[in-house]
């Protein structure tokens, strides 16, 4: 799976901590249609 094929969606806190974002509905319509996939951290 080349790199160039994907997007990330998260927050990274000043502790290196990942965070969940918001908005993401609307980037996973962006990214399905430009027929990429999608990596999204998790919110606790």
């Amino acid at each position: 799976m080349p790199a160039l094929s994907l997007e990330f969606l998260g927050e990274l806190a000043l502790t290196g901590a990942l965070r969940g974002i918001q908005g993401a509905i609307p980037a996973a319509v962006a990214t399905l249609d430009a027929r990429r996939q999608m990596i999204l951290s998790a919110d606790k």
